[in-house]
């Protein structure tokens, strides 16, 4: 499954576009599931990487598109768990992308979870 190449930002996807969507949002909301409760544990080493790291390394697997819902959504769905009331800085027009979202909610993420790890 790949995105359409040759869609423009904003158009209709098309179904194997969707369907990668679909497969993108599960994995990443199990990823920061785990994420959010592995912070208990002993927290990133060897045997687990830092969070932001695995979701990057993730979603480069994945490709997704720049206006990807898949992304968008984990962009929100981290910043309500990590930091409901903040209010973050917009990003530039030209560089405001689901994808780029995506990218600064898991830098927040990892800087979260290092925060809550140094209390324990």
């Amino acid at each position: 499954m790949v995105i359409d190449s040759g869609r423009a930002l904003g158009a209709q996807p098309s179904e194997t576009e969707l369907s990668l969507e679909r497969r993108a949002l599960a994995a990443g909301i199990g990823l920061i599931w785990v994420a959010l409760y592995e912070g208990i544990g002993e927290g990133p080493g060897a045997k687990y990487p830092p969070v932001a790291n695995r979701l990057c390394d993730s979603f480069t697997i994945f490709s997704l598109a720049e206006d990807s819902a898949a992304a968008e959504i984990l962009s929100d769905f981290i910043k309500a768990r990590v930091d409901p009331d903040g209010m973050w800085p917009p990003l530039a027009p030209e560089m405001a992308t689901a994808q780029a979202a995506l990218n600064e909610s898991c830098s927040r993420l990892d800087a979260y979870l290092k925060a809550q790890q140094a209390q324990s």
